[in-house]
């Protein structure tokens, strides 16, 4: 189930080089409660260079660390991650 899990979510990543929280938490099922295998996911992800990022309402990206997103060369939208 997990293999199934991680290809969805590289699948869906890969279309921007991230993932919202939101999109996040619709693609995994509800049975993914385990912090371990959350854990997992995350640094699955980190390894595909897909970044977890959070939305604000005017449609920016930031980062967990607050930076603004803005899409990585090779996907969607050009560009680089910038303050």
């Amino acid at each position: 189930m997990l293999s199934k899990i991680k290809e969805d979510l590289l699948k869906a990543g890969k279309e921007e080089g991230c993932l919202t929280f939101k999109r996040l938490n619709k693609l995994l099922p509800d049975e993914v409660q385990d912090i371990a295998t959350i854990e997992d996911i995350f640094d699955f992800l980190g390894q595909h260079k897909i970044e977890i990022v959070t939305e604000e309402k005017s449609g920016n990206k930031r980062t967990l660390t607050g930076e603004r997103w803005v899409s990585p060369a090779g996907t969607r939208s050009p560009g680089y991650r910038s303050r």
